[in-house]
């Protein structure tokens, strides 16, 4: 038996480095789509997408929709978000848009206006073919 082993990401934190990185002086606007997790400290005027996780800092902005496996929001989204691990609302968060994800984290000091579907991990597992 190792003596050090090497720890797992845990399952709430994205499981690779953070890839790309949307800078607070920076706007895309058109939709996004990327491999791994990404960091929104600019502004993003259409659609993202990610496969890994998508976090959206302080001074961040989306104006669409967002869709990844985990999705942390400490800025701003309007625009339907969609996760298939965990959204976690962090204090300062805005999200304008419904929110569709098995697990959801509010802290206090969020603003949210839309409907959460909380679809239980273990259904949504089961009906993949």
């Amino acid at each position: 038996m190792p003596l050090f082993r090497r720890r797992a990401s845990p399952p709430d934190a994205p499981a690779g480095p953070v890839r790309t990185i949307v800078g607070s002086q920076s706007v895309v606007r058109g939709s996004l789509s990327c491999r791994g997790a990404v960091r929104v400290d600019g502004a993003i005027e259409g659609d993202l997408a990610c496969d890994d996780g998508v976090i959206v800092g302080r001074t961040g902005s989306v104006r669409g929709d967002v869709a990844a496996r985990l999705v942390t929001v400490a800025g701003r989204i309007g625009g339907s978000v969609t996760a298939h691990g965990k959204v976690e609302l962090l204090a300062g968060g805005h999200v304008q848009g419904d929110i569709k994800t098995p697990r959801l984290v509010m802290n206090d000091g969020i603003a949210f206006d839309g409907k959460v579907g909380a679809e239980p991990e273990r259904a949504r597992l089961a009906r993949r073919p």
